[in-house]
């Protein structure tokens, strides 16, 4: 048995665990639901696909705000086609398909390597502390004793060593020439500063706010619940988000994510309908990434120049 097979064996194993554990709470929790009481409110489901079409722009204009800080100019939706599109492969084990599909259409844009690999490292590793950030903004929001105190403390230590880490690009691009060298490719040079690091970290952080709270929305208006626990749904969405995008064994963080945001709503959603809110957002966010996926494909296949980036003047 060689080592890799092994740890996904160990993976699979770990996966299968979390998602018997989850699953049996989710189911209980589910029997307690009165569902006299869930009625669909078009009005709500309206807000959030407004503000995830807001978002959906913004993902466009991030992206290739980012790659014009690294000497490439893309033409207006190139960017949504690099954010959305290798997003579906998150859903595969690993994560790695996501960061491999957004270096694969780069390279079909006629991008270098070595700027694609930047750009994806920025994306995720900045993506991640955002989430952080967002999360940590909106449950220091919260009553005292409706969030457990160690969590804020974990939390707050995890978002400011990962923004040092994030805003100190020596050390992520040492990982990424790295990877490179062992490639036979020649190492990403270009600097970037500061500046360009956090306007993109705050941009990213917006992008992160209006997604969550465009999914949560949605999903509160198809049970029909107010919007009143929406402060307190954003943060644990985006805590919950980041752990299950960490957590390798769980592809779109399935299992991990649901059991977060099921012990955090819980305590003020009550068991019940913290469970319907987890069980019915994970069937929005596929429905809607898949969408958001779908345009990104019709506009990458409408390209009529593939091969053709159009670098900055120097």
């Amino acid at each position: 048995m060689t080592r890799e097979f092994a740890f996904r064996i160990a993976g699979w194993i770990l996966l299968a665990l979390v998602l018997g554990f989850v699953g049996v709470a989710l189911v209980d929790a589910a029997r307690q639901i009165d569902w006299s009481r869930v009625r669909p409110v078009p009005g709500i489901i309206a807000i959030g696909a407004v503000l995830f079409t807001v978002s959906v722009a913004l993902a466009d204009l991030l992206v290739r705000l980012l790659y014009r800080d690294l000497g490439v100019r893309l033409k207006p939706g190139r960017g949504l086609v690099l954010y959305f599109v290798p997003m579906l492969g998150r859903y595969l084990p690993g994560k790695v398909a996501s960061i491999a599909g957004h270096v694969v259409i780069a390279r079909r844009y006629g991008i270098d390597l070595g700027v694609a690999a930047a750009a994806v490292g920025l994306l995720t590793v900045l993506g991640l502390m955002a989430g952080v950030a967002v999360g940590l903004a909106f449950l220091f929001l919260q009553p005292p004793g409706v969030v457990d105190p160690a969590l804020i403390r974990w939390l707050t230590a995890a978002g400011f060593a990962g923004l040092a880490i994030a805003c100190l690009p020596g050390i992520w691009l040492g990982f990424i020439n790295a990877g490179l060298r062992l490639f036979g490719r020649e190492p990403f040079t270009r600097r970037l500063d500061y500046a360009a690091v956090l306007r993109l970290y705050g941009t990213l952080a917006a992008h992160a706010l209006l997604t969550v709270a465009g999914y949560a929305a949605i999903t509160l208006g198809c049970i029909g619940q107010p919007l009143t626990a929406l402060p307190l749904i954003i943060g644990a969405m985006c805590v919950a988000n980041v752990i299950g995008f960490l957590a390798i064994f769980a592809p779109g963080g399935i299992g991990v994510r649901e059991g977060i945001l099921f012990l955090m709503l819980d305590p003020t959603l009550g068991v019940g309908p913290a469970a319907l809110f987890t069980v019915v957002l994970r069937l929005v966010q596929v429905a809607v990434d898949a969408l958001a996926a779908g345009l990104g494909l019709w506009v990458f296949r409408r390209d009529p120049d593939l091969a053709k980036p159009e670098p900055t003047a120097s």
